[in-house]
């Protein structure tokens, strides 16, 4: 964040603060450094639009615009966007966590993002990131993630389009991601990379990991060669997934355009993972189900019992997002 735009002087700690200008959006970055704002509101009154005079954020992966994101921090409180619209986020880094948000124990809901793109330089290992946040340990609710938003891993794991993981418990409801995410690795997922814990093994389960995904819609590009779940990534180490009322109707693919190994249009990677699963549609663009080595779950090791709620023969593409 280019330090020389934030405005800070509007934040004095008594609990509220709002932001309707792009100065005190790059203020808000630079104060969560140190402040995790717990118990606090903060709240976009106006639209924010960062880098506007550089064009489309489709051209940013070869030429960088004049001021790069530097992700808000550690943040606690509760972040309402209004629905008023955010674009312009440049983020291009090699760090593990990366997304508009580092990391949230708080609340975002009423985001709308635009026109960004999100790049994970690092070639190897977790890269925990999404567009919005990339370790969520809170919630995010009411979120659009729009056609001109990319999420990029450059062969890392853990990526989401919207949120990169969840280590402990989080809930995501009536988010939609329309955007693309690219990956030359594995474990991603539309809405959410997977559960991740540094603490579990494939021996020791010592945090129980728990998420809910409800009411999400899934319409953008998914392309990487492996692993890929069209809304849910993966959870090797265990958790439980309570995921309801949602609607794959993306394209999965790898860059060749043939489908990837080990994938579904719902979950890819079932491990040791608990799936609840209730309401849950899945359909390409044409309206039929993706079949072949696309399936419904992807690599369900061990899991038959588990998936039989949402692998029918027929599955229907109703919309289950408003």
């Amino acid at each position: 964040t280019n330090a020389m735009l934030a405005d800070i002087g509007c934040y004095d700690g008594t609990g509220s603060y709002e932001i309707d200008t792009e100065s005190k959006f790059y203020g808000f970055a630079i104060l969560s450094r140190t402040e995790n704002f717990e118990d606090e509101t903060i709240t976009l009154t106006a639209p924010i639009t960062l880098n506007a005079s550089d064009g489309s954020a489709a051209e940013w992966g070869e030429k960088a615009p004049k001021y790069p994101w530097t992700p808000i921090e550690n943040f606690a409180g509760t972040f309402d966007g209004g629905m008023k619209t955010i674009s312009g986020i440049y983020l291009k880094s090699g760090e593990t966590c990366l997304g508009l948000f580092k990391e949230v124990r708080g609340t975002v809901k009423n985001v709308v993002l635009e026109n960004s793109y999100i790049e994970n330089t690092k070639t190897s290992g977790t890269s925990e990131t999404g567009s919005v946040v990339g370790r969520l340990n809170g919630s995010v609710n009411t979120v659009k993630v729009a056609e001109t938003v990319s999420v990029v891993s450059n062969g890392s794991e853990y990526v989401g389009g919207m949120v990169g993981v969840v280590p402990t418990k989080a809930g995501i409801t009536n988010c939609w991601f329309a955007g693309k995410l690219i990956s030359s690795g594995s474990r991603q997922g539309g809405i959410l990379g997977g559960l991740l814990n540094a603490s579990n093994t494939k021996d020791k389960i010592l945090v129980d990991i728990e998420c809910t995904i409800e009411n999400c819609l899934v319409t953008g590009e998914l392309q990487a060669p492996i692993h890929v779940g069209g809304i849910f990534g993966t959870a090797w180490y265990g958790g439980t997934l309570t995921l309801k009322n949602s609607l794959f109707a993306g394209k999965i693919a790898k860059s060749d355009g043939t489908a990837p190994s080990s994938s579904g249009t719902v979950i890819d990677d079932v491990g040791k993972l608990k799936p609840i699963v209730s309401n849950v549609y899945s359909q390409n663009y044409e309206g039929a189900v993706l079949t072949t080595t696309v399936g419904v779950a992807g690599n369900n090791k061990g899991a038959a019992e588990a998936i039989k709620a949402y692998s029918a023969d027929k599955i229907k593409g109703e919309a289950a997002y408003c």
